[in-house]
């Protein structure tokens, strides 16, 4: 069953369409959060304000997107409202993990989390790596991409199919 599908049993009500999405979308959301905030627990909770959002006003049509790029979407911004309503500034973002101060414990679990991302991206091949980036970091669709790049749209979608073999193993024994 394709994500139309589930966003269209959610809208009637089906609870097992949303369970069935959010094992679609939720690891990917956290990590992609936990990029931008270096903080699991806030990853965590950005994703199911996220999720929530999708149970109180899912998208009505998505034409030329996913769900998972809205809900991505829906995350980011999630996580910029957290921002304001807490005055962070990005430079002190900066300054929080930049300083030399000792870190709390689950600080820094976070940061060793982070780190392993991005060893794990840093061992993948240069094109993949790219790949992948250009779709998480830039938030670029695949046909973007591919003009960024001059690759092939096949090249690149086999490209992300391929890093992402590549990745899931390392993650799978991570798992809480």
């Amino acid at each position: 069953m394709d994500e139309s599908d589930l966003l269209d049993q959610l809208k009637n009500g089906d609870e097992r369409a949303l369970s069935d999405l959010v094992s679609l979308h939720q690891e990917a959301m956290i990590a992609y959060v936990y990029c931008l905030s270096g903080d699991l627990e806030l990853s965590k909770d950005v994703c199911q304000e996220s999720f929530l959002k999708l149970i109180s006003k899912p998208p009505m049509i998505l034409t030329g997107k996913s769900l998972k790029s809205w809900l991505f979407r829906v995350a980011r911004n999630q996580y910029m409202d957290h921002l304001r309503r807490h005055k962070i500034s990005f430079s002190e973002l900066e300054d929080k993990y930049d300083s030399g101060e000792q870190a709390p414990d689950s600080e820094i679990i976070g940061l060793q989390q982070k780190e392993k991302i991005l060893m794990c991206l840093a061992e993948l091949p240069q094109s993949l790596k790219e790949t992948v980036e250009l779709r998480i970091y830039e938030e670029l669709n695949f046909r973007e991409i591919a003009e960024k790049t001059g690759t092939p749209l096949g090249t690149v979608l086999w490209r992300m199919k391929k890093a992402l073999k590549l990745l899931k193993p390392k993650f799978q024994g991570d798992r809480s």
